[in-house]
């Protein structure tokens, strides 16, 4: 109900009725009890992130701010945790990306579009959706948050031997994908466009 555009209204009721105090503690860690029930921790950490990212998306003045304040709560733990994430789902998805050239390689001439849809899917199955999702609201995080989120966030990156290099072409494979499973229209599809261009150029 948060996702796209048409979700507007439900992410500003979200914040309304103090949906970010039970969104939050999710965020930082995955419940157990989820996995027991069957939900793996990955798909459950795609939803929450899934849901932070339309917040993002969708959210204008005040409730944009609260939003953007929860990442600076507690010495910025938020930030620590979405590093700690980008640094996961980036892992998963760069091994299934140096596996799935191996496979073009080896397949050479004989490689059809059957083959590209499973490496497609391949890459859905890494987390490649999360990952851009994460890296989306990281930007976010880092172009418009408080003086201090962008060192924060840089810092941590240079500590795991990462740098922001890696969250711009997300950003971009992003931009390029939007649209391909989306049945929105053409205008919030190029308003979607324009709002990573933006992000991508305050990086």
């Amino acid at each position: 109900a948060l996702i796209n555009p048409e979700g507007a209204d439900n992410c500003t009721k979200f914040i309304d009725v103090f949906g970010l105090r039970s969104l939050f503690p999710l965020f930082m860690k995955t419940p157990k009890r989820r996995v027991r029930q069957g939900t793996a921790r990955t798909e459950f950490e795609e939803h929450v992130c899934t849901i932070v990212a339309s917040l993002f998306r969708n959210l204008t003045s005040n409730s944009r701010q609260r939003l953007l304040g929860k990442f600076k709560e507690n010495d910025y733990e938020k930030i620590d945790r979405l590093i700690e994430l980008h640094g996961d789902y980036y892992q998963r998805v760069l091994m299934a990306d140096r596996d799935i050239e191996m496979e073009r390689k080896r397949l050479g001439n004989t490689l059809t579009s059957e083959n590209e849809d499973e490496f497609y899917l391949r890459r859905l199955d890494s987390g490649v959706s999360t990952l851009q999702c994460i890296d989306y609201v990281l930007a976010e995080v880092i172009v418009n948050g408080d003086s201090g989120a962008r060192p924060r966030a840089l810092k941590l990156l240079s500590q795991h031997g990462d740098s922001v290099r890696t969250v711009k072409r997300t950003l971009k494979e992003y931009s390029e994908s939007i649209g391909d499973a989306d049945s929105g229209n053409s205008l919030s599809r190029e308003a979607e466009r324009h709002r990573v261009a933006e992000l991508l150029t305050q990086l």
